[in-house]
């Protein structure tokens, strides 16, 4: 594990203090839950990204598809 040091204002800092009591947790914690959930929409967004790309082009290929579904 890496050890990283963040400076934050201190009024931030007392309100993530409160926000990590109410959820019976610690600081550090809140601030791994976050990174997680960063790390994870950012990984839902290349997702999406690479098989849009895969698409890209397709429009009429798409549409008759569509339309043979819906009769």
């Amino acid at each position: 594990m890496t050890e990283l040091t963040l400076k934050f204002e201190t009024s931030t800092l007392q309100r993530l203090s409160q926000v990590a009591k109410l959820r019976e947790t610690t600081v550090e914690d809140l601030l791994v839950m976050a990174a997680d959930a960063v790390i994870a929409q950012a990984d839902a967004e290349q997702r999406f990204r690479q098989r849009a790309a895969l698409g890209a082009g397709r429009n009429a290929e798409g549409l008759a598809l569509l339309k043979k579904a819906t009769g």
